[in-house]
């Protein structure tokens, strides 16, 4: 097993979960370089490690943070995995909620789906884009992260995982005849822009299980009512919260079909989308 303090000189804690600690790091062999090193038990979870890094490695695109190297570490005391990756120096995007325009709300829901397009087309389903799993970079580019429950079998998926205020219906009524597929990413993205429209949780007070209630009798977030009345919120941001929050996974657009929407807004054929172009 390498030692990763023989290759990185680690600095502060940057994010700390249930699971895993985020270091900043420098590695010794170009000190001015920054990254970020994610330090995870190996108690925790084989699966959920092993899904990290398959994606991290294997699935590099633009909108996804950009992997370096894993190490197998042990202290003495306890087996760890390292995970060197791409820092992104804004951190994630929660802070921005209510502060973005709907200009800049496009962009960002434009980058979360060229990833997700990636990721799908490979055969593999996210289950927790929440806000605080999409970073930004120094230069402002969208950068998902956090694979740790990803399932890399979409076709056969019934486990009820994820971050219950972002979940898709579909997700809470799974069960061993009613299996998901890529279709839930969809949902979550769509809680993700209403919040960063709003500045307010999608369900607003609900606890989690009223949530999961709600989500069972096919309503849509709360915070999507209100939206609907604002009078600066324009049709298209409107209309595409609408496309993602279809009830029916079968009716839901997907990744690929969204994109579509902003490519025909380049081409002028017409204009979509929070007037990103």
């Amino acid at each position: 097993m390498e030692n990763p303090l023989k290759s990185y000189d680690i600095k502060k804690v940057i994010d700390e979960g249930s699971s895993a600690k985020v270091f900043t790091a420098h590695p010794l062999s170009n000190p001015s370089e920054e990254c970020a090193i994610k330090v995870v038990p190996l108690s925790y979870s084989l699966e959920f490690i092993f899904n990290e890094i398959y994606v991290l490695k294997n699935l590099k695109h633009k909108n996804i943070v950009d992997f370096k190297e894993s190490f197998l570490r042990w202290d003495g005391k306890t087996r760890e995995v390292w995970i060197a990756m791409e820092k992104c120096a804004r951190g994630d995007v929660t802070s921005r909620a209510g502060k973005v325009n709907q200009r800049e709300a496009g962009r960002i829901a434009r980058d979360l789906l060229g990833a997700l397009k990636h990721l799908h087309s490979n055969g593999v389903i996210h289950r927790d884009i929440k806000l605080s799993n999409i970073l930004s970079t120094a230069n402002n580019e969208i950068k998902l992260a956090d694979f740790g429950i990803s399932s890399l079998t979409p076709t056969s998926t019934t486990a009820m995982v994820g971050t219950i205020p972002y979940m898709a219906p579909d997700v809470v009524l799974v069960g061993p005849d009613r299996p998901y597929d890529t279709k839930v990413d969809i949902w979550s993205v769509g809680v993700c822009i209403l919040e960063l429209l709003t500045g307010k949780a999608a369900w607003g007070r609900f606890r989690d299980d009223e949530i999961m209630d709600k989500l069972r009798r096919g309503e849509m977030p709360y915070g999507f009512q209100r939206l609907r009345k604002k009078a600066d919120i324009g049709w298209e941001a409107v209309d595409f919260l609408e496309k993602c929050f279809i009830k029916t996974p079968e009716n839901r657009w997907d990744a690929e079909k969204l994109l579509e929407v902003f490519r025909k807004s380049i081409k002028n054929i017409y204009i979509y989308i929070f007037h990103f172009f």
